[in-house]
């Protein structure tokens, strides 16, 4: 912006209040040809000030005497310029100015020092130096030019004796350049004081970028007219592209955009512009194009950048840059609406995934992960477009996924809604470092799977209103999609129980979600391949959605009811979580028990303020509180009430390391899924677990492997089952039948080896009594459980106690028992019996006592019960 002119505001001589110091200051600087000499003084003060009180010496040829010494006088305006010229300069000049003066006998070696009340303000040159012919350096003179003070600079330099590096404070113009006289700035003055600029000739004096791309968010330019001169980077002017073109510097140290789609340019391109500085949405760039000049073909290079960051973007900002390192690829959500992806020097992981919140290590990894993460767009302004520019080739069988990996990629860094972002200028190789898998990959198969799956709102009821409560598929065409996606990815986990979540909260009837996902995959799979649990209620909760438990009837089977934890935070007062499902089931094979509680936790978006539990900033989000209040009354529950084998799987919306997961942890109940690269989620280009099976000691040690199955969280939504926003191509080229992207979280997969549980032996009682005179009597031993395989024999012996052997009872003193093998169909194995007669010894001997004792077992084991003690009581 040009300040108004001395020569327009006149001279003021009323009296002013005045600053103790005022902020006055050398803007122009006049070294022309012959005695074309003149400096320019501006007040930036917000008062006038009484030029009286300051002074302008002229030191010549390294000095420290004065050669001249000007006072001066009058009032200076707020913003206005004052020029003293040389009284032999031409015409033109000496009508700019306010004073003629020989203070302006300067060459270009020598210093002007303005002082006020013998207090130095600012300089130009260091006192007691003589540089040889001029000030400055290969790129900036002040010999036979003139000088414009930069407009960033709003203080004097005042110390007369430091080096001086003309640079840093000064633009240079051509030689006998009055035009910006009685205004400061860079640029010229109009008759009214205004900023005058013409497109000037390739290779004429330009305002540097540099200068107008700084190290700050706004730039000191923003609101003035320039001339620029750089080379074309990036032709980005379609009509769903950004509207215009990146330059760069010719020294390649800077670089801009320009918004203009009428000036049809090419990379490589050297140019000459005239625009206006602007700030949209915190980037720098050239608006209002008034003139473009062609200057030929040159060649820039691009700046070398790495990641992690070990500097700010913001001097990178509209400069080509290269990475040359393996970078790791992480879809942004929006990949396929905004074409986005994210690069870092490997996978970025939830902070709160690794460590727990509030902990340095936590803390410090999430400023690490800022550094590391560089968002990468395609550089168009459309919202789904037909092609992603950097991958035209994206399908349902050729698809980006996160995981992919680039060795090298060259862009502009470009800024807009709050985020650096960078826009290739080249294509991109992309290596699939991490191809789909065609099923879990499971290290090794037991003889029982489990499966935890969120199902992404499964409804038959179709949401085709905005407003509907029903989500999920808005169409039947889409159900459709949906279905078979889900079918196609249940099929491959086959398990034997899955965990299933946000199925629609309508039931268990013929009309019901999962009666509806049963049905279709059964008639798929054959019939009765897969049957669900049916709780009694018509809903679980108040939720639009529930978890459910469906099941192979060939494998397992339910025992005992299904049970719906309702206690807080799980009851209708509260109302942020779904209910968990509790069934216990035994496994057919081997006999053995085991109890699944399939659970949603309350996400960390939506607000549980009006509960008392706020976001605390500390990388958990919302309803933390909640969540581990939900931990601890489900883990108490199942430790209460199942003796067994017990798993928790589900979507708990807690990262591993949070608050609900170490409280569970705390409980006994630890993840399946221990990998140091775990994740079944991405959110904000982080990946991290919210999906887990849970087990407890007793389940623990018969766990024999487990998985995260990446179908879903590194594919591209778009290949998922909607149909909005899609071409006709695109829904024929983005939709397959398949696992891929049937949801948005990763199913988690557990395999265990369950062993028959060896069938007890135990007397059936701890005391018998009997009369003397009992006689022959049977003792029952008995069997409990299955008994698989080879025959059982158990070894007992019998101790006197007060009874003596022989007299009062007639027993072996050892002898075995034998059980032979039970049929696969569990038919009940018969009771055994232990033999031995109680004698009447006509003796009155009161109440006498003996054991038999169960001492040895081969093929089964011995349970609780292994003694019995009989008491005879005495007839005589």
């Amino acid at each position: 912006m040009k300040r108004p002119s001395l020569s327009k505001f006149a001279l003021l001589t009323a009296v002013f209040t005045m600053n103790a110091q005022a902020n006055v200051l050398f803007t122009e600087y006049v070294e022309g040809s012959s005695n074309n000499k003149a400096i320019e003084l501006t007040n930036l003060s917000t008062t006038a000030v009484d030029l009286s009180e300051f002074q302008v010496t002229l030191f010549s040829n390294g000095k420290t005497t004065a050669t001249v010494n000007q006072r001066l006088s009058g009032m200076l305006a707020p913003g206005a310029s004052y020029v003293i010229a040389n009284a032999q300069a031409q015409s033109e000049l000496k009508e700019k100015a306010q004073l003629l003066s020989a203070v302006t006998n300067f060459n270009g070696d020598d210093v002007l020092v303005l002082r006020q009340n013998d207090l130095t303000i600012d300089r130009f040159g260091q006192k007691g130096t003589d540089p040889g012919s001029a000030w400055g350096n290969s790129n900036i003179s002040s010999k036979d030019r003139t000088l414009r003070r930069l407009e960033q600079v709003q203080q004097g330099d005042t110390d007369e004796l430091a080096d001086f590096d003309l640079s840093l404070q000064w633009q240079e113009f051509s030689k006998d350049e009055f035009a910006g006289l009685g205004c400061s700035g860079l640029t010229s003055c109009s008759d009214t004081g205004t900023p005058v600029v013409t497109l000037g000739e390739c290779g004429d004096v330009a305002t540097p970028l540099n200068q107008i791309q700084i190290a700050q968010d706004t730039s000191p330019f923003k609101g003035k007219t320039v001339e620029i001169e750089g080379v074309v980077t990036a032709a980005l002017q379609g009509s769903d592209q950004m509207g215009g073109f990146y330059v760069q510097s010719l020294t390649g140290d800077r670089g801009l955009f320009i918004a203009n789609a009428e000036y049809n340019v090419s990379p490589g391109q050297h140019v000459r512009l005239l625009g206006d500085v602007a700030e949209v949405y915190g980037n720098t760039q050239l608006n209002d194009i008034q003139g473009m000049r062609d200057c030929g073909e040159q060649v820039v290079q691009a700046a070398d950048l790495t990641l992690p960051l070990d500097q700010s973007l913001e001097l990178l900002e509209g400069q080509m840059v290269t990475l040359n390192q393996p970078l790791h690829v992480t879809l942004d959500y929006n990949f396929s609406r905004y074409g986005q992806i994210w690069l870092s020097s490997g996978k970025v992981f939830q902070p709160t995934d690794r460590y727990p919140a509030n902990s340095s290590e936590a803390i410090d990894l999430a400023k690490f992960n800022k550094t590391n993460m560089l968002l990468v767009d395609d550089g168009s302004s459309k919202q789904n477009p037909e092609l992603i520019r950097y991958f035209p080739q994206l399908s349902a069988e050729q698809p980006l996924r996160s995981g992919s990996q680039v060795n090298q990629v060259t862009g502009v860094i470009h800024y807009a809604y709050g985020q650096y972002q960078l826009i290739p200028t080249a294509d991109i190789e992309f290596i699939d470092a991490n191809p789909r898998a065609a099923q879990p990959t499971l290290t090794e198969r037991g003889n029982l799977t489990l499966a935890s799956f969120n199902v992404l709102n499964y409804f038959v009821n179709l949401a085709t209103e905005k407003g509907s409560p029903y989500r999920g598929a808005n169409s039947a065409i889409e159900l459709e999609r949906q279905r078979d996606k889900i079918f196609s990815a249940l099929q491959a986990i086959d398990a034997d129980v899955f965990g299933l979540m946000e199925l629609e909260n309508n039931g268990f009837g013929s009309d019901s979600a999962i009666h509806d996902l049963v049905s279709g995959l059964n008639n798929q799979l054959g019939a009765n391949q897969y049957d669900y649990i049916r709780p009694t209620q018509d809903r679980v909760g108040a939720d639009a959605i529930t978890v459910g438990i469906i099941y192979k009837p060939s494998q397992v089977k339910p025992v005992g009811d299904v049970v719906l934890l309702t206690a807080y935070p799980f009851d209708e007062q509260t109302q942020k979580h779904r209910i968990p499902m509790i069934q216990t089931f035994e496994h057919l094979a081997t006999g053995e028990q085991f109890t699944v509680a399939v659970n949603h936790f309350k996400s960390k978006g939506s607000s549980c303020d009006s509960l008392g539990d706020p976001d605390l900033g500390d990388g958990q989000g919302n309803c933390n509180g909640l969540r581990t209040d939900a931990a601890i009354t489900l883990a108490q529950y199942i430790n209460d009430n199942v003796g067994g084998n017990a798993v928790l799987m589900g979507d708990f919306n807690a990262y591993s390391q949070e608050d609900p997961m170490l409280t569970f942890a705390d409980y006994g109940f630890n993840t399946v899924t221990m990998a140091e690269d775990s994740y079944s989620y991405y959110y904000d280009g982080q990946a991290g677990s919210l999906d887990y099976g849970l087990v407890n000691e007793a389940l623990a040690g018969k766990l024999v492997a487990a998985t995260d199955w990446h179908i879903n969280a590194d594919e591209p939504r778009v290949l998922d089952y909607n149909v909005e926003y899609k071409s006709d191509a695109q829904l024929q080229r983005f939709y397959a039948p398949d696992a891929y992207r049937s949801s948005d979280h990763d199913p988690v997969v557990m395999s265990f080896a369950l062993e028959p549980a060896k069938a007890k032996v135990e007397f059936a009682q701890s005391d018998l009594w009997l009369d003397e005179s009992a006689g022959m009597i049977k003792i029952p031993v008995k069997q409990m459980g299955k008994l698989l395989g080879a025959k059982a024999t158990v070894h007992f012996e019998t101790h006197w106690g007060t009874a003596e052997g022989w007299n009062d009872y007639t027993s072996p003193y050892w002898g075995r028992l034998v059980w032979l093998p039970q049929s696969e169909n569990g038919a009940k194995q018969e009771q055994q019996f232990i033999e031995l007669t109680i004698n009447d010894d006509q003796l009155v001997e009161g109440i006498e006592n003996f054991t038999l004792n169960l001492v040895y077992s081969e093929g089964v084991t011995l349970g609780k019960q292994q003694q019995l003690t009989v008491h005879i009581r005495d007839n005589d």
